[in-house]
């Protein structure tokens, strides 16, 4: 297969709509990182309205990469973008439907290795975007940002549903499975080097995922 056909833009077009889009909506960036500092302090609150604030301000930021992103940024160079929207809208409403109005998204901290390598995955999540911003030269570098871009919105979900404290059923995994493979394959083809950490990240989660789906009774 042609990966033109898939991926019909260079790196180059990429890096700059990513870094326009980023600087016109860092707010968005800075709020998120700001929510998940505050969803690690809140980590052990059993209380349903920290659960559903969770799973709105994760849905929320799905509704955002399917709009602000796939649709409005994404589809203008790649017409697939439009369907990717729709199913980052349709995970935002599986987010709020199984985490907001069930009450069953409730990450825990645990100790045990699941865990840390979740919350060393968000704090990639978190703040790839924002080294990159502060460490990098007058060319600006094609770097993720929790809340506005896919790739870093998408480990920070699998991260959680990891370490939610019942095991979260399948149909929520599929959407951001399925996107975080099309996004390591746009990393590989266009030699986006900041993005191996998300590779690396998405690679660690699979394996511990499947590790512990072996391991349930």
């Amino acid at each position: 297969m042609n990966p033109d056909r898939l991926f019909p833009y260079s790196e180059e077009v990429y890096r700059y709509v990513l870094n326009g889009y980023r600087d016109a909506y860092w707010p968005v960036e800075a709020a998120t990182v700001l929510g998940v500092l505050a969803m690690l302090a809140l980590w052990r609150t059993d209380h349903l309205v920290v659960r559903r604030l969770i799973a709105g301000s994760l849905a929320g930021l799905w509704a955002w990469l399917g709009y602000g992103f796939y649709i409005q940024t994404y589809q203008a160079f790649n017409w697939a973008g439009l369907y990717f929207g729709y199913a980052a809208l349709a995970q935002a409403i599986l987010i709020m439907a199984w985490g907001g109005f069930a009450a069953r998204l409730q990450p825990e901290l645990s100790g045990t290795v699941t865990t840390v390598i979740a919350v060393v995955s968000l704090g990639i999540c978190g703040l790839q975007g924002l080294a990159v911003r502060v460490l990098s030269s007058a060319e600006p570098a094609a770097a993720q940002a929790i809340g506005l871009t896919p790739f870093a919105t998408i480990i920070a979900t699998l991260a959680i549903l990891l370490i939610n404290r019942t095991r979260a059923p399948l149909w929520m995994w599929i959407i951001p499975t399925a996107l975080s493979g099309w996004e390591a394959l746009r990393a590989w083809v266009l030699a986006i080097p900041g993005d191996s950490v998300f590779i690396l990240a998405f690679a660690a989660l699979a394996i511990v995922r499947v590790a512990n789906s072996r391991n349930d009774p």
